[in-house]
């Protein structure tokens, strides 16, 4: 069946197409690609607007599962009622949202894609993304998806009226929750993001989202408080060197006690330029830069602690 009406399709023989289409719905009433092509064909020869939607809403009924019955309703709809299409396109991510939950995915992966899917359709359209959003505020993580997948604007609009940021984070999982503050913090009203993540830093010794934040704020240019940030987060003291510690720290203190800084300096350059760097000695070349207040050099062996294959995150 539908291998002939896409080539009817293919060749452009509209009206020979929505004939075969009408005859497969009458053989095969509860096949929801006959309802599908017949819904197609009745948009590109003729059909009203009342027959097409006749037809989309017959083919969601026998198929009341499957997601992309949906999405390709929405694709259908969208030239001549985006609005409708936008519906389909919430009936689909609520499918594929009920498909995870029954697999026990607690991040909705598939929904999130087709989330994804949704937004990209409608690039541009703010107010219907908003709509979006707006459809699925009862859905925390489904919002989540939203957020890191719509356009910039529409997404600072949208977080502008969200009451409660800390229940909307706490509500997720955590890898999406940082996807969602990895996308707030980047927009110009990243305030809110900010606070948050510098609330649940305050009570650890080495917290979530430290590389995070120190990331925003070498961008912001406040490069001493992103060296902070890494050197607090992961109980970094920035004093300088003395003789008498372990490690890199006690030889810089050595060759500073001997008053040659320049040797310090060098030893935290090589430090820093190394191919690969124990995480221990860029803390020292970190402290050692700061307490000179060279914070630049400071951030670029800070920087290299908060990548995610160092200090466990």
């Amino acid at each position: 069946m539908s291998s002939e009406l896409e080539r009817l399709s293919k060749e452009r023989r509209f009206a020979r197409g929505e004939e075969k289409a009408r005859e497969a719905v009458r053989e095969f009433p509860l096949r929801y690609e006959a309802h599908y092509w017949l819904a197609g064909y009745l948009r590109m020869f003729e059909g009203t607007d009342k027959e097409i939607h006749a037809a989309l809403h017959a083919g969601r009924a026998v198929e009341p599962v499957l997601p992309k019955v949906a999405e390709e309703q929405a694709v259908i709809l969208k030239p001549i009622d985006p609005e409708g299409a936008m519906e389909s396109w919430a009936i689909a991510i609520n499918r594929a949202a009920a498909i995870d939950a029954k697999e026990d995915r607690e991040d909705l992966p598939a929904a999130g894609s087709y989330v994804g899917r949704s937004v990209t359709a409608f690039k541009g359209d703010q107010a219907r993304q908003l709509w979006l959003a707006r459809k699925l505020a009862d859905r925390p993580v489904l919002v989540a998806h939203w957020i890191t997948q719509v356009d910039k604007d529409a997404a600072a609009d949208f977080l502008v009226e969200v009451a409660d940021e800390t229940a909307l984070l706490d509500s997720l999982p955590s890898g999406l929750r940082r996807q969602v503050l990895l996308r707030w913090i980047s927009l110009p009203d990243s305030a809110r993001a900010v606070d948050f993540m510098e609330q649940r830093e305050a009570g650890s010794s080495q917290g979530e989202y430290w590389p995070v934040l120190a990331r925003h704020y070498a961008a912001q240019g406040d490069l001493p408080r992103a060296v902070r940030r890494v050197a607090s987060s992961n109980g970094i003291s920035l004093d300088a060197p003395r003789e008498g510690e372990g490690g890199l720290r006690g030889e810089m203190g050595a060759v500073i006690a001997q008053g040659n800084p320049v040797a310090a300096r060098r030893m935290a350059k090589e430090v820093v330029d190394a191919k690969k760097a124990d995480t221990g000695n860029l803390a020292a070349a970190m402290a050692f830069y700061a307490s000179q207040g060279d914070w630049e050099s400071a951030w670029r062996a800070a920087s290299r602690l908060a990548t995610e294959d160092k200090l466990g995150h």
